[in-house]
Parts: structure tokens; C-alpha cells; sequence
């Protein structure tokens, strides 16, 4: 056994193996699969804060809705209540008018 051999092993690394009164020197080349997991959680995270922005925004949308009916049921009983108190003189009004009909 006076040549090196080189043995490729079953999860695909090669080693050379030389006589042991022959000086060696190993170099180990290995490219290692590249990293998905981080990918994919970079990915999901993304996701996850365009989805929490989206919800801020629509709570947003949602909180202004609620102040904008608000302030409309505020003007609507205001309008009501003006609306009321005109019922009630053209009642006054029409009361009056009858009795001095009536005399």
C-alpha cells in the first residue's frame, strides 16, 4: 500500500489515506447546505408584522369610524331635540289659532 487512496465514504466525504511512514496533510473542503430555517422564519416574521401592521391600521380605520358615528349620533339627538321643540310651538301655534277661531 504505497499510494494514497482515496475512499469516499456513504455521506459523500472523501478521505485519502496514505501509508502511515508517509507524511500527510489534510485539507477538508465541505460545503454545508444552506441555512432555510432562518430564511423561512425571516419570512414568517415578515409576515407576522405586515400582519400586526395591518391590524394597527385597521384598529386605526376602525377608532376613527367609531369617533366620526359618534360625533354624528351627537349631531342627530341635537337635530332631534331642535326638531321636537318645533313640533311643539307649531302645536302651540295651531292650539292658539283654534281657540281665537273658537272666540
Amino acid at each position: 500500500m504505497g499510494q494514497p487512496i482515496i475512499v469516499t465514504m456513504p455521506d459523500g466525504q472523501q478521505v485519502l489515506t496514505v501509508p502511515a511512514t508517509d507524511i500527510a496533510e489534510e485539507t477538508v473542503i465541505s460545503e454545508e447546505p444552506p441555512m432555510k430555517r432562518p430564511c423561512i422564519e425571516i419570512i414568517e416574521n415578515r409576515v407576522e408584522s405586515a400582519e400586526i401592521e395591518e391590524r394597527e391600521t385597521l384598529q386605526k380605520q376602525l377608532d376613527e369610524a367609531n369617533r366620526e358615528a359618534q360625533k354624528y349620533r351627537q349631531q342627530l339627538l341635537k337635530k332631534e331635540q331642535e326638531a321636537e321643540a318645533c313640533r311643539q310651538k307649531l302645536e302651540a301655534m295651531s292650539r292658539l289659532q283654534t281657540s281665537k277661531e273658537a272666540v
